[in-house]
């Protein structure tokens, strides 16, 4: 009897651990990694913060080239009383005379630091940590940071907690950027950009302004910097009030790209206004004086200067926010090289599987023309980067596509010298300037349908676009500026990153047989060689495109992990489609895999195998369905639902979909859907569910929690009769339509009663999660006619 009560209270706890998180929202979350990069062949330690990252157990990183191994964890550092102030003042005065006496060539013992053990959990802190290796410069960066009347040392929970990492990038390893993951018993993270590169890395120190209050610094006077080298990557983080300044050497005739990346690390936070990080940059000559700006590149927030270097000497460049804010995940990486910066290219893509070139321009190329590739591809969106003796360029985007393409002829600035076209095509054109409008003829008949979409602003062109549909008298019929897909709050645009939607769209039936005319200019009048577009003019082409979410998921043995479906419908696709694994581990499955007709936000489980691999897996979902006859298989992208500015959210596509392995004893018992599926309700609208269930004594008085709210749908009566759990799926009428079908995502709950240290139980009692039933799906039909 006792090790039974010894079982079930393990058990208990067991499930509690795995899937805690859920119930009571403690995902383990990563905030922002600093420094968010490295240089290919070093080894270094990063800074992970965010939250619930307790017990840090792997690190999981995407690609090939990186090792990474976890040093420590750090609890917050939100605050110091008297006695560890007291104890810290002591160590600094003691390290910097220390190092103030070291001299180059000279030997001395090493520096010894004693603390009590009061000190013996903050002392792990990033911050703290490794307090005796310290250079001078360090040590007047801690002090800085943890005295500074602008600074605010960890104050936001989501940011509190740290974990510090050792990365080691193999010489071998190819630039670019990476995701990275860590896997608690809270859960797997969210992934977090990482970026590989090849120039030498500098991580900046405070203090770096062009003024720091005295007091901050006392009698010390900082060593004084040489001025950096170029190439450069710089790598800060931006407190409150914070500017950043550093100096570097230019030689007349070079062409520097100053370029920030900042939002491209975190697309978004999850807890501030507008949303992101806006650096701006400033460039100073010698003098002082101000000789370059920039708070953004076009319509994205990361500011780029193109510095044309006039005189050899060394220059001053400032980086801070916008409006002064700042905080631990205001991270920022700057280069400074001269590597090839690509402004545009032209044509924006090519014809699927044809030989394709496309013009380059901008600053540094040696190259002016670049192959794509344009094989075995559906409709899609590509990137690539030139690389010239192991120098790397920005990316570029260009769209592949399938139907027949032309260019644009000029001119064909009015109805009467309108460029003839002959359905379907994708025309390659651009607004070269202000006054351009681009006009294009075509006949069509009564009541065919015509879809016209603009593809620029998501292959990175200025352009902000307006169609219009005219007929043979001048006469607009129909027109677009921006055409956003969104689910009240929700953006759903295919890169999950755009805010400034400006690509246009629309579909359009012809209202008699004539000649009709589409216009496409700039909306804001502006227009450059960089302002280039792709425009379909045809028929619609029904598709559509898939997002999985969340791109990080823990399983257990023989576990049901919901997942949401988000669905792209293209052109009018209104049709089902059956969601799969692609080459997937075997004992993987979807509960439920069809995706309804018209659904535009599907839920499902993905139950795990009972025998899990030993390390982290990567899974690829796909969706399928005929259209227009014929089948068609799209991937699916993993994404996180991301939110800005407290209320609108975004689907930020991630590199992959990972599924950490929580490896236990205990798995969970057998669940099975024993109804026919899917569920129908009867004529008192309620539907009766079976679920062959494990109903032993350690997993009776369970509660069931509907867990994808529907208005119209609730839980009724549950009972257990021997081995089989049933409950009741009440439907209220008037708030359910016909033809309902959906997915209900149900998680399994128990009532605990915790104890104190003492081993006594505690005066409330609380519920836990154990798992969560396969995904149940259901249909509401109207069960009789009524009169």
């Amino acid at each position: 009897m006792a090790n039974a009560k010894k079982i079930s209270a393990l058990i208990i706890l067991l499930f509690a651990c795995a899937v805690f998180a859920k119930t009571n929202q403690r995902n383990a979350q990563i905030g922002y990694i600093f420094p968010a990069g490295g240089k290919i062949g070093t080894s270094f330690t990063v800074t992970i913060g965010g939250q619930y990252l307790k017990n840090p157990a792997k690190v999981i990183i995407s690609g090939n080239g990186v090792k990474a191994s976890i040093v420590t964890y750090a609890k917050p550092l939100f605050s110091l009383d008297k006695e560890q102030r007291k104890e810290l003042r002591a160590a600094y005065k003691t390290a910097i005379e220390y190092r103030s006496k070291e001299k180059k060539g000279t030997k001395q013992k090493p520096l010894s630091l004693k603390f009590s053990e009061h000190m013996t959990e903050i002392l792990k802190h990033p911050l703290l940590w490794e307090l005796e290796k310290k250079s001078l410069v360090e040590l007047i960066h801690v002090q800085h940071v943890i005295n500074s009347p602008n600074s605010r040392v960890q104050k936001n929970r989501q940011l509190a907690e740290s974990v510090i990492l050792k990365l080691e990038i193999s010489p071998n390893a190819k630039p670019g950027t990476r995701e990275l993951r860590i896997q608690t018993k809270m859960g797997l993270t969210n992934p977090i950009v990482f970026e590989i590169g090849n120039h030498t890395e500098f991580r900046e120190l405070e203090p770096n302004s062009a003024a720091v209050p005295q007091k901050i610094l006392g009698k010390i006077k900082p060593p004084i910097q040489n001025p950096l080298s170029t190439p450069i990557t710089i790598n800060g983080q931006i407190l409150p009030g914070d500017i950043d300044r550093f100096s570097f050497e230019a030689t007349k005739g070079q062409t520097l790209i100053i370029n920030a990346k900042a939002r491209s690390l975190i697309p978004f936070l999850a807890d501030a206004v507008p949303g992101w990080f806006q650096s701006t940059l400033t460039l100073f000559d010698s003098s002082g004086k101000k000789i370059a700006f920039a708070d953004d590149y076009r319509f994205d927030p990361d500011p780029v200067i193109i510095f044309n270097v006039e005189k050899t000497g060394v220059y001053d460049l400032e980086i801070t926010d916008s409006i002064y804010r700042g905080r631990e995940d205001f991270v920022y990486r700057i280069s400074i090289d001269e590597s090839p910066f690509i402004t545009d290219i032209f044509p924006l893509g090519a014809k699927m599987n044809s030989a394709a070139q496309v013009k380059l321009n901008g600053y540094n190329l040696i190259e002016k023309e670049s192959a794509l590739n344009t094989k075995n591809a559906p409709s899609s969106i590509r990137h690539s980067h030139l690389e010239t003796n192991k120098t790397y360029s920005n990316q570029f985007s260009y769209a592949i596509n399938s139907i027949s393409e032309i260019v644009e002829n000029e001119s064909n600035n009015d109805l009467a010298t309108a460029q003839d076209i002959a359905l379907p095509v994708i025309i390659n054109g651009q607004i070269k300037t202000a006054q351009d409008k681009d006009f294009f003829s075509f006949n069509a008949k009564t009541g065919e349908e015509i879809a016209v979409q603009v593809v620029a602003r998501q292959l990175n062109s200025p352009l902000d676009s307006l169609v219009r549909i005219i007929d043979a008298q001048g006469k607009m019929l129909a027109y677009n500026d921006d055409y956003i897909e969104k689910d009240k709050y929700l953006h759903k645009d295919s890169s999950g990153l755009i805010t400034h939607h400006a690509d246009s769209y629309l579909r359009f039936t012809i209202p008699a047989d004539g000649k009709y005319f589409v216009n496409i200019c700039d909306s804001q009048t502006n227009g450059s060689v960089a302002h280039s577009y792709r425009l379909r003019i045809s028929k619609p082409m029904p598709d559509f495109e898939l997002r999985v979410t969340p791109s990080s998921i823990v399983a257990n043995a023989s576990a049901n992990i919901p997942i949401t479906v988000y669905i792209l419908r293209k052109d009018g696709f209104d049709g089902k489609i059956k969601l799969s694994l692609k080459n997937s581990p075997t004992g993987f499955k979807l509960s439920n895999n069809l995706i309804p007709a018209n659904c535009d936000k599907f839920h499902t489980t993905l139950s795990s195998a009972k025998k899990l691999p030993k390390k982290p897996i990567s899974l690829t979902f796909q969706g399928c369905s005929r259209i227009d006859g014929k089948l068609v298989e799209r991937v699916a992208l993993a994404a996180d639902d991301c939110m800005q500015a407290f209320l609108y959210r975004h689907l930020v596509p991630a590199q992959e979909f990972v599924v950490g392995i929580n490896k236990t004893r205990w798995q969970l018992p057998k669940i099975e859907l024993e109804t026919k599926s899917p569920v129908e309700f009867n004529s008192d609208n309620v539907a009766h569910v079976n679920i062959d269930f494990d109903t032993n004594k350690h997993f009776r008085d369970i509660k069931l929690k509907l867990e994808s709210q529907i208005e119209g749908i609730s839980l009724g009566n549950i009972s257990h009769n021997k081995d089989r759990l049933s409950f009741e799926i009440v439907a209220e009428k008037s708030k359910i339509l016909e033809g309902f079908e959906e997915n209900l995502i149900i998680e399994i709950l128990k009532e605990i009663t915790p104890k104190n240290k003492d081993g006594k139980k505690q005066a409330k009692t609380r519920l836990v999660s154990i798992g969560y039933l396969p995904a149940i799906p259901v249909s509401y039909k109207l069960p009789f006619k009524e009169d």
